[in-house]
């Protein structure tokens, strides 16, 4: 439910008022609004005779120095010439003559006078009784005598103002106006002159108070067109009044500072002489915007096409907003539209190709196990292959273009800056892999005997007890510190414990191993999402390929170490000619030694020389120690890859649900797109509404894609660091909630929604920083014309 109020204001807006009361009474009201009308006007003959309006009298008998004097002499001379002689012996009874200034004095009297100001008030507070209803405001005026364009202003500042701060509202106000040239014809010269000027000037000040609203007066803007700096209405210190606009006060650098939501201009309609024909018209267009289901449909966005087709005139005689000296091209509704569209082509010629392909590849797979009765299961690692091989079949399938958004942040290049073949994942994964064997010590310091010295048996056992001590110390030490590192190493790498996250981070270990690091990001700024997610797939098969076929060790999953495996004591046979009889024990000899199963090293028939039994249990025992050491490290690493393998299973899984929510959250991102093609010029640094069509906006669009080079490196890292940080947050923050058995709901579609504003906003500061984009920019209307007829071959006057 709607609460309008019509308010008239001078001869003009008051036969309107009346005009559209008795259609209303004979043609009724299809939006069942509550309209309600008040009338404004300076001349008391001409109030009198309105019947459908509450009418308020602007008229005094005093003279106009007489109420300088009572308003207040200080505040009047700001604006008026308060002192003169002739100004001051004006009456004010009989209209405000065309002098502008005289209506608004008139107003101003009129709201320190406190019964004529509550008959105002009454009529605002009456529309406002019912708290569920919007309220809007329509003002009707023309712009070319001296009540109209001196004081709907001032009054519709008044309207907005009291609904606003005394009644909680949020109200549109608009403004219809007629200009001079429908009056022309019936003037004087001198007074032709008069209402020209008078129209002018109006115009100019409400350019003047949309600049300002539209925060022009502040830094950068001024160099495109700054508001008159001393223009002011009102006065701080008129309460009474409730009327303030002031251009130097920077609380006033708002939109919700200026007067009117719309303003509607009523020109002269050709072949149409009469005046009051033309308030006819002024009714009939507020009939169609308040009374039927054309009105309920317009809004401030809306196109004007409507508006026109209702008046059954065949006239242009209506326009949304106001023509004034400053005409720009309605370049924010043009940039809302291209970044949409850039955005929307990203998606299904970036974001989805893999994705789209890689499901197609698994759904034939599952079929094909449908068909021949087998149950399709996927294989460890065979997503992360089948996303690898799409990304190849890319450059065939799609141009490349995928590639070249995955190269473009993963490609690795030699100080050359030739490519090197490898990319980031390869470099990355080589690094974990020597971080893992640096963290396993190689021991071989208490392993030494003096060979020479072994003479005897004993002096041999001795020697051979250092050694077994030695090497099971170090087997234990390895399996400690397998088990020790294993959960250290694997959390610096990705972590799912928020405790220990780097905020800043978004969950990365802030270290040289961290994954978001060293594959999701490139100098310190996130990868397209794409490209993380094929990132992520290329160190899944890296694991794949590097995982451990051995056995894993037993004392790993004991408390107490009982003997070191029996794989790590085999050594070769092949020593050569030896005096040892330890030697001729072979690839086992040493497993009984290490063990304690063979300390006897000599024959009753046969006699061994220890010195040679020594040095080679001495090299034997050496390479036990790198048999270990080696195993230690293959051990760590099996299990590191392990809980890895997880972790990134985990992190495809996600990234793959995003992808698949991304499919379908895009049709909102589609009906974005087609509203912001079919968008009027709502947003514009302008006074002035041009409608932008459809293919305006089209051929905009392919003027600036064909003429844009490619990206820079540091816009597109800062597109991708935008947009890359939003869904490795979502994604993250959807694993961390399954690895630690939390709710989380996949299907909230809010982030999906910050995504594509994030996309659109990156795309918008892309396309400002083109070249086309800043000449179109740049066009005032009369050069946008003149530039669309060059691309198209149209004449101006068709145009």
């Amino acid at each position: 439910m709607k609460n309008i109020l019509l308010i008239g204001v001078g001869g003009t807006g008051s036969n309107a008022v009346d005009i559209l009361n008795a259609k209303i009474n004979e043609l009724g009201n299809q939006t069942k609004s509550n309209i309600s009308a008040i009338v404004f006007d300076t001349d008391v003959g001409s109030v009198e005779t309105i019947k459908s309006a509450v009418p308020v009298s602007m008229a005094d008998p005093a003279s106009v120095g007489t109420i300088c004097d009572r308003v207040g002499l200080e505040y009047i001379r700001e604006w008026f010439p308060c002192d003169d002689k002739a100004v001051r012996s004006q009456e004010m009874i009989r209209g405000a003559s065309q002098w502008r200034k005289k209506s608004y004095l008139a107003f101003l009297n009129l709201m320190n006078k406190p019964q004529a100001r509550s008959v105002f008030i009454g009529a605002l507070e009456d529309m406002s009784k019912d708290p569920s209803a919007t309220c809007e405001v329509y003002v009707i005026a023309s712009i070319a005598g001296g009540t109209g364009s001196g004081s709907f202003i001032p009054i519709a500042l008044y309207a907005r103002r009291y609904l606003r701060k005394q009644l909680g509202k949020n109200p549109i106000v608009n403004a219809m106006v007629a200009l001079p040239d429908i009056y022309a014809a019936s003037q004087t010269e001198d007074n032709r002159i008069k209402i020209y000027a008078n129209a002018y000037a109006i115009l100019r000040e409400l350019n003047a108070i949309y600049l300002v609203a539209r925060n022009f007066n502040e830094g950068e803007r001024t160099k495109m067109k700054k508001a008159p700096v001393k223009f002011k209405i009102g006065n701080a210190n008129e309460p009474n009044v409730g009327v303030l606009f002031d251009a130097d006060d920077p609380q006033f650098w708002t939109p919700e500072a200026a007067p009117f939501t719309q303003i509607f201009v009523l020109d002269r309609i050709p072949g149409l002489k009469s005046i009051a024909a033309h308030d006819i018209v002024l009714a009939n267009s507020l009939y169609t915007l308040i009374c039927t289901d054309i009105g309920v449909e317009f809004d401030s966005e809306a196109s004007n096409h409507e508006i026109l087709r209702s008046q059954n005139n065949g006239s242009n005689a209506i326009y949304a907003s106001v023509s004034t000296s400053q005409m720009t091209f309605p370049v924010e509704t043009i940039l809302d539209y291209l970044a949409h569209d850039k955005a929307l082509k990203a998606c299904d010629g970036e974001w989805l190709v893999l994705h789209r392909e890689v499901e197609k590849k698994m759904q034939e797979k599952e079929q094909e196990g449908i068909d021949t009765g087998r149950k399709y299961i996927a294989k460890e690692g065979e997503y992360a292959e089948l996303m690898i091989d799409a990304l190849r079949n890319d450059v065939e399938n799609n141009d490349g273009i995928v590639n070249d958004l995955v190269e473009r942040s993963t490609a690795v290049y030699d100080e050359d800056g030739k490519a090197t073949g490898q990319n980031t994942a390869d470099i990355y994964f080589e690094k974990i892999d020597k971080a893992i064997s640096e963290k396993i010590k190689m021991f071989e310091d208490n392993l030494k005997v003096e060979v020479e010295d072994v003479k005897t048996k004993e002096e041999l056992v001795d020697g051979c007890d250092e050694i077994r001590s030695s090497i099971n110390n170090y087997f234990k030490q390895c399996v400690t510190d397998i088990k020790r590192m294993a959960n250290s190493v694997s959390e610096s790498i990705i972590s799912f414990d928020k405790n220990k996250f780097d905020k800043n981070n978004l969950g990365g270990a802030n270290n040289k191993l961290s994954l978001i690091d060293g594959l999701l990001k490139k100098d310190g700024k996130f990868v397209h999402p794409v490209t993380a997610m094929v990132q992520l797939c290329r160190f899944r098969k890296l694991l794949l390929d590097n995982k451990s076929t051995g056995s894993e060790w037993s004392a790993l999953k004991q408390r107490e170490i009982s003997r070191i495996p029996d794989d790590l004591l085999d050594i070769s046979d092949d020593i050569g000619k030896t005096a040892s009889l330890y030697a001729k024990g072979g690839k086992g000899r040493f497993i009984d030694l290490i063990n304690n199963e063979g300390d006897d090293y000599t024959s009753s028939k046969k006699s061994t020389k220890y010195s040679a039994d020594a040095a080679i249990i001495e090299e034997d025992a050496k390479k036990v120690v790198g048999n270990i050491y080696s195993g230690a490290i293959a051990q760590l690493k099996a299990i590191i890859y392990k809980r890895l393998s997880k972790d990134v299973d985990l992190m495809i899984e996600k990234y793959k649900t995003f992808f698949s929510r991304f499919e379908k959250e895009k049709e909102d991102l589609i009906e974005d797109t087609k509203t912001a093609l079919r968008k009027d010029s709502g947003l514009i640094d302008s006074v002035l509404n041009i409608y932008s069509t459809e293919e305006n906006k089209k051929e905009i669009k392919d003027r600036v894609f064909r003429s844009v080079g490619p990206e820079s490196a540091k816009s597109l890292e800062e597109t991708d660091d935008l947009i890359g940080s939003g869904v490795f947050s979502s994604v993250y923050n959807a694993a961390y909630a399954t690895k630690n058995e939390l709710e989380f709901n996949d299907k909230d579609a809010v982030a999906y929604r910050s995504l594509f504003a994030n996309m659109v906003k990156a795309y918008k500061d892309f396309i400002k920083k083109s070249d086309s984009f800043k000449l179109i920019a740049s066009y005032n209307i009369v050069e946008a014309m003149e530039a669309s007829c060059e691309t198209s071959g149209k004449s101006k006057e068709s145009v």
